[in-house]
């Protein structure tokens, strides 16, 4: 079984060669357009009480997120490990997407994840399924 599977990752490496040959080359040449670099503590996850926006979390979310947590906590070794897992890693994307983290600090750490991620609040794309998911499974 484990030779097919390396067979079958081979041939798949082999058939996709044009596709991820040439997104080596742009990306190892590509000096023609940076993106703009963003301050990435400006463009964080904020509480908002009224209807949310791309930038904001109701307040209502944030108390089911809140809620996830303490249920979490509450039913303890009850839990699987998986409930464990994907809460704490929503949990962890949800903080790196709120301004409780030091992104003045990283940004003057690493500059060029200015450019990069630019806006840390994208982060909630990965946070909020993660974090349902884990109440789902409580």
């Amino acid at each position: 079984m484990l030779g097919q599977t390396t067979i079958a990752v081979g041939i798949a490496t082999i058939l996709t060669a044009n596709v991820w040959g040439a997104l080596l080359l742009l990306f190892s040449t590509n000096h023609i357009a940076y993106p703009h670099a963003f301050s990435l503590a400006q463009n964080v996850l904020q509480l908002t009480v009224g209807p949310g926006k791309r930038n904001a979390i109701t307040l209502v979310t944030a108390m089911i997120m809140g809620a996830q947590v303490v249920l979490l906590v509450a039913r303890g070794r009850r839990n699987s490990r998986i409930n464990w897992g994907v809460t704490v890693m929503g949990g962890g994307t949800l903080w790196l997407a709120s301004r409780f983290c030091p992104w003045v600090t990283i940004g003057r750490l690493v500059p060029k994840l200015s450019q990069l991620l630019q806006f840390p609040v994208r982060l909630t794309s990965v946070a909020f399924p993660l974090m349902l998911c884990g109440l789902a499974s409580a």
